[in-house]
């Protein structure tokens, strides 16, 4: 009896180490994060008529799975989205996320400048911010870049545009022609 009792404490004791052992590893993984660079380029729609159009943002929020989100301060960075036509692109954000799915990125807008032959026009950003939907996955140790299209629409004959994100053209892009 007394050796069935040694063996049960024996294997006991070794799964218990096992199990401590493993709870190590997966920790040692989680603390590892991702590269995450998020760029802005523009979808042909009315750019062609503007001159310049600068767009200034100040933060981003990025959604997980869980529909938790971290906030980014992007300093009021300035883009003009007529020199990122086609598969231009340029950097606003490189960071780490961690590990795993991720599922909406906002962009906010605090100001645009719009000049079409020489005379400032009207450019607005409905709720003052751009949203895109898409599911996307970050790996450890391996950069993702998400390219967040956005395209300037003209609202009727009033002389007035609207910013407005293209679902279909944004998501993760293993190429991007930075600018």
């Amino acid at each position: 009896m007394n050796k069935k009792y040694l063996y049960s404490i024996l294997v006991v004791s070794l799964l218990l180490v096992a199990a401590i052992g493993f709870s190590g590893c997966l920790e040692q993984q989680e603390a590892g994060n991702g590269n995450f660079e998020l760029y802005i380029s523009d979808r042909k729609a009315d750019i062609d008529d503007f001159d310049s159009l600068d767009v200034t943002f100040d933060q981003a929020r990025i959604f997980n799975a869980n529909d938790s989100f971290a906030v980014y301060d992007l300093n009021e960075t300035e883009v003009d989205l007529t020199k990122l036509k086609g598969a231009n692109a340029t950097e606003i954000l490189n960071t780490t996320l961690d590990p795993g799915n991720y599922t909406k990125i906002e962009l906010y807008v605090t100001g645009t400048e719009g000049i079409v032959n020489g005379t400032e026009v009207g450019v607005k950003v409905p709720s003052e911010k751009l949203q895109i939907q898409s599911n996307f996955t970050i790996e450890r140790d391996e950069t993702t870049r998400f390219v967040f299209d956005i395209t300037v629409v003209e609202k009727g004959a009033t002389g007035e545009y609207n910013l407005i994100p293209v679902i279909s053209e944004s998501g993760v892009n293993k190429q991007v022609n930075a600018k």
